[in-house]
């Protein structure tokens, strides 16, 4: 079945080229073409469900581009195998079950409602996904999923019960000894970083101090509340409504603002300062848990000229770390981290448990001495570089023992699955264009 017709593949590739919307093909199984576009959109949909954001650095976005391209080629091979046994008989119900509990997840983690999954293309749309396309390659990867577990049922019944599974305890115990320095958890990561926070200039900082300062004059000469918040407030709505903010609960506002609240005096304006900026309160009535408030809110958000010398900061520190200067070097001289930036950003063994999940979750996909790509963060950017993590204790043989067989036995089935898609790949025509990654380019 290697033999294809020249002329169809020529047909195929100009009609793609003289196509006013030409999309590039970068395989072809059989007479179906891969184009450039499913490849990116699968690559985008698969990073959407690991958490949205993008991969650290250089390697890490290679690796998985060949990955997701590799996994998308296996896909047409299965979904082009032309398959008279029946084993790849897969019902479009059983496709569909899987689909829908994969957005069931989905909407849930993004709404915290499992049967909101039409408000689910959205969230692909911001992402710059083409929602369309994204469902047409998951019920493909759905298919391609439980086809192969059908061709291990069918063809390797040996592989499909861990209960009746048996293998000799001298290949677990080799097994062990090849993965056990991995059965460690990190307890503590060393590791440096460079933070460039979009600050406001002098100008604009005295500019909010003089606004601040008109306005605490005026209160203690007696003026409005309601009335200095519709002149002076940041907020819109606090101006249209006179400053306030109803009647809050302890919890529901940032910390520097709560603590500020039920510290006031009843029927007294006090002050307070956040992230965002600073906060004149007026609180005429208070409980235990609970106060009527009014706020003038005065924004301490940089301004635009503010922003653009962050982001020229950070594209000379990006330039400066990947023409290979040293990432302490960069740090001390750009980093306004003032708790690290004199040490080059390091900050040596802190504890796991006491980093966030993403921050951790970052830190795991790195290896030693590399470090990422900017991260976007509230307050700015932030460049990440893994110096050493300290491991915990190594779990022994005899307490991981069912989990070493587990890890063998999909072993044997990826073995058994991958066979089968190398016969696949023999028997039926197969054309990839030379360059089909973006680091082939």
């Amino acid at each position: 079945m290697k033999i294809f017709s020249t002329i169809f593949l020529f047909f195929l590739l100009s009609a793609s080229l003289s196509s006013a919307n030409a999309d590039e093909i970068i395989s072809i199984v059989e007479k179906e073409a891969v184009t450039r576009t499913e490849l990116e959109t699968y690559m985008k949909t698969s990073i959407f469900f690991i958490g949205g954001f993008e991969l650290p650095n250089k390697r890490l976005q290679e690796e998985f581009e060949k990955e997701r391209y590799e996994n998308l080629l296996n896909i047409y091979l299965v979904l082009n195998s032309g398959d008279t046994t029946g084993i790849l008989d897969v019902s479009p119900e059983a496709v569909e079950e899987e689909f829908m509990v994969l957005l069931g997840d989905l909407a849930y983690g993004i709404t915290g409602d499992s049967t909101m999954v039409d408000s689910i293309s959205a969230y692909f749309s911001q992402a710059g996904i083409d929602w369309i396309l994204a469902k047409e390659l998951l019920r493909k990867e759905f298919y391609f999923k439980i086809a192969a577990e059908r061709y291990v049922s069918f063809s390797h019944p040996d592989l499909t019960n861990f209960d009746n599974y048996w293998v000799s305890e001298d290949i677990l115990r080799e097994l062990y000894e090849e993965i056990k320095d991995s059965l460690s958890a990190p307890v503590a990561y060393s590791f440096s970083r460079i933070v460039l926070m979009t600050i406001p200039s002098e100008k604009w900082l005295m500019e909010v101090n003089s606004k601040a300062a008109t306005i605490m004059q005026a209160l203690s000469s007696g003026e409005d509340f309601r009335t200095l918040a519709s002149i002076y407030s940041d907020d819109s709505e606090g101006r249209a409504n006179g400053g306030y903010l109803g009647i809050v609960k302890r919890g529901e506002l940032n910390p520097e603002v709560e603590n500020a609240i039920f510290s006031i005096e009843t029927g007294t304006a006090g002050f307070a300062q956040s992230p965002a900026g600073l906060h004149v309160l007026y609180v005429p009535m208070k409980w235990a848990d609970s106060a009527k408030v009014y706020e003038i809110f005065i924004s301490l958000l940089p301004k635009r000229e503010d922003t653009l010398k962050t982001l020229a900061d950070l594209d000379e520190v990006m330039k400066l770390l990947h023409d290979g200067t040293p990432f302490e070097e960069v740090a001390k001289r750009y980093s306004n981290d003032q708790f690290t930036k004199d040490d080059g950003g390091f900050l040596e063994n802190v504890p796991a448990e006491s980093l966030d999940v993403s921050l951790r979750s970052i830190l795991d996909m790195l290896q030693p001495g590399e470090f990422t790509e900017p991260i976007p963060s509230p307050f700015g950017f932030i460049v990440l570089k893994l110096e050493g993590v300290v491991l915990g204790e190594q779990e022994s043989y005899e307490s991981f023992k069912d989990r070493i067989k587990e890890i063998h036995l999909l072993r044997e089935r990826q073995t058994a699955i991958e066979k089968w898609l190398e016969e696949l790949e023999n028997s039926l025509y197969v054309w990839q264009r030379d360059s089909v990654l973006t680091n082939e380019n």
